[in-house]
C-alpha cells in the first residue's frame, strides 16, 4: 500500500524539479533592476537601485521602453527623478537594458518627487 502512494508522489516531485530547472534557464543572465533614474544620454542608463547601489546599463537601438499596461513610451520620455524597472541582460559587453518600464504617469514624463502641499485659502 505504501509502494502505491510513494511511488506517485516520486515521479510527480521529479515533474515538478524538471519543470522549474527548465524555467530557471529560460531567465539565466537575465535580471529586473528596480530603481530611479539618475542620467540617461545616448547609449547609457544610469539607475540607483531600490538597494542604493548605482547601476549603468548599456543602452542600444534594441532597448523597448513601455509602460506595464505594454504602451510603448518614446526614449526622450526618459529624464532623471523617474523610477523604472529594468530588465537586464548580461552579454559579453556587460550589462544591457532590455526593457525599461516606467509608471503609467511617467508616460507624461512626470518626475517622481515628494507631493507638495497645496497653498491653504487665503495665503
Amino acid at each position: 500500500m505504501r509502494t502505491r502512494i510513494i511511488a506517485p508522489a516520486l515521479g510527480l516531485a521529479l515533474v515538478l524539479a524538471l519543470s522549474i530547472t527548465e524555467v530557471s534557464a529560460a531567465h539565466e543572465g537575465r535580471e529586473h533592476l528596480k530603481g530611479t533614474i539618475e542620467s540617461i544620454d545616448e547609449a547609457t542608463l544610469v539607475i540607483q537601485t531600490v538597494a542604493g547601489e548605482p547601476a549603468s546599463l548599456r543602452i542600444t537601438g534594441e532597448t523597448r521602453y513601455q509602460t506595464p499596461g505594454g504602451s510603448s513610451v518614446d526614449r526622450a520620455r526618459l529624464q532623471a527623478g523617474i523610477r523604472v524597472v529594468v530588465e537586464v541582460v548580461e552579454d559579453e559587453d556587460g550589462m544591457r537594458a532590455e526593457l525599461v518600464l516606467l509608471p503609467e504617469d511617467a508616460a507624461g514624463a512626470t518626475p517622481h518627487h515628494e507631493p507638495v502641499e497645496a497653498p491653504k485659502a487665503g495665503h
